[in-house]
């Protein structure tokens, strides 16, 4: 509301002046109308983007950090897609309560080959997307080990999805 309020009264001040728009600014100021534009998302649709988001960062993530070693690398995907990238792990004591719940859940299965990525909308701005980690026991059940923990600004996700919605 403040950035439409904002590039308003630029606008304004533009013209009083009788100054013209050079064509670099008349695009600045069409991007920031269409970025300002409002948009109706179902929540369907925005569950499904959050997944899709979510896992594109997991794949980049997993295929240049295959054991999630390199906290600096998850930091830096994060920042790029403008997100927060982190490790939810059982010995993690200072966890936030969504956080703690996720990992009662993962921890609660006794079959971890069952678990399947999930998307949790936190308050009304972000969503947590959550990839189970696990390894294979000698007997062949798999056990949850931890899970990568990706949280995104709603914002960004409908800024990312097409222009059709």
């Amino acid at each position: 509301m403040r950035i439409k309020v904002l590039s308003l009264v630029v606008l304004f001040s533009i013209f009083s002046c009788g100054g013209e728009l050079s064509k670099e600014q008349r695009e600045m100021l069409k991007t920031g109308m269409r970025t300002n534009k409002v948009r109706r998302v179902t929540p369907a649709q925005l569950t499904e983007a959050a997944f899709r988001q979510g896992g594109l960062i997991a794949k980049e993530i997993q295929d240049n950090d295959p054991n999630l070693t390199d906290a600096a690398f998850r930091a830096s995907i994060g920042k790029s897609y403008g997100a927060r990238v982190y490790l939810l792990r059982t010995s993690d004591a200072l966890l936030d309560g969504t956080d703690q719940k996720l990992l009662e859940a993962y921890t609660s299965v006794t079959d971890a080959s069952d678990l399947k990525d999930n998307v949790q909308k936190i308050g009304t701005d972000t969503l947590l997307y959550t990839l189970p980690v696990t390894f294979e026991r000698p007997d062949g059940s798999s056990v949850f080990s931890h899970a990568l923990a990706i949280r995104m600004a709603t914002k960004s996700i409908i800024n990312s999805l097409p222009k059709k919605y």
